[in-house]
């Protein structure tokens, strides 16, 4: 029944997601992980107006249209299911497509209301967007710009109360997480230096907090800072005081972590490995010394997790890329 309401995709749309996916990165995993921690400061910095019960799994979403990946689905205390998806362009007709069919697809199962919120980088609006399979089916999709939640009293109220060691709440801290996202694209590395510069005088909020805001902004200067930034905001982020702020459990705070790691990791062995290859004068081999950086990369944050000891070898082969039978070799120490 499920299927005769579905639009099914193509070859090459599912190749256009696959790319999509690496677009997203860091940004979606930084929504994803802040929503999942501050559920109702997320929904109200974002003027979403749902009162949050609890969260929903969205798997039953990917088996259907076999994906591997899913945004955020939760039960509002009204009873609605709501489905939060992230974007980092303007809809298109394929994105509404994808969303009706979400929509729909829960709609069948669950019985209940559904509603598709859409969270954009891109465009100078909040509004409601009708679209419908012809006569038969429509549905509205609910869309916000972080453009538009920018607000200069908002910012300057925390700014003032970061100043004057007051507390945050819920809302403040994921707002102060994301106004270098609400910027013009051109403006959000200042933005993110101006934040980074403020998190380091916060001294009311806890270790773990200051912790997660330090992390969401390494994330984003993942994707705004070349090399030599990078490696200013790594000194910043003092990643050790990290690891002893945070005990981070079975929660989505080890991938960010550890991307973060993965990815100062990487730029810092490609740097090596060019600088030697200028050196020795080398034109061939550049793809023998891409894995071999790729390699040595994964084994150091293999021996990263093991050391942590809270990691299973899939969580590890899972971050690290390596075989289990690699992991446990080092675990072995051989």
């Amino acid at each position: 029944m499920v299927k005769s309401y579905i639009l099914q995709e193509s070859e090459k749309d599912k190749k256009i997601d696959k790319r999509k996916q690496k677009v997203l990165f860091p940004y979606d995993k930084l929504l994803k992980y802040l929503i999942r921690q501050h559920p109702q400061g997320f929904i109200d910095a974002l003027d979403l107006n749902i009162e949050f019960k609890e969260f929903l799994s969205g798997e039953f979403i990917n088996q259907v249209y076999e994906q591997s990946y899913g945004d955020i689905v939760l039960l509002s205390k009204d009873k609605r299911i709501h489905i939060i998806e992230f974007q980092t362009n303007y809809l298109n007709i394929r994105d509404k497509r994808r969303f009706g069919n979400y929509q729909t697809t829960l709609h069948l199962k669950e019985s209940k209301e559904v509603i598709v919120h859409v969270v954009s980088l891109v465009g100078k609006k909040i509004e409601d967007i009708p679209y419908g399979y012809g006569n038969e089916y429509g549905f509205t999709i609910h869309y916000t710009s972080l453009n538009c939640l920018k607000s200069t009293k908002t910012l300057n109220k925390i700014i003032k109360k970061i100043l004057n060691n007051a507390d945050l709440s819920e809302k403040e801290i994921v707002y102060f997480e994301l106004f270098p996202l609400m910027e013009r694209k051109k403006d959000r590395k200042k933005a993110l230096k101006k934040g980074i510069m403020l998190v380091s005088q916060i001294e009311t909020l806890s270790k773990e907090t200051i912790a997660e805001i330090k992390l969401s902004y390494g994330i984003l200067a993942l994707a705004l800072f070349d090399d030599e930034e990078i490696e200013e905001i790594e000194e910043a982020m003092d990643m050790e005081s990290l690891d002893k702020a945070i005990y981070m459990g079975k929660n989505t705070y080890m991938d960010l972590k550890y991307r973060f790691k993965y990815e100062i990791l990487s730029r810092r062995h490609i740097k090596e490995a060019k600088k030697e290859a200028r050196e020795e004068g080398r034109i061939e081999g550049r793809e023998e010394g891409r894995i071999e950086t790729e390699n040595k990369r994964n084994h150091e944050i293999a021996k990263d997790m093991i050391e942590d000891g809270r990691y299973s070898i899939e969580e590890i082969a899972k971050i690290s890329k390596l075989k289990k039978s690699i992991i446990n070799q080092l675990i072995l120490g051989k």
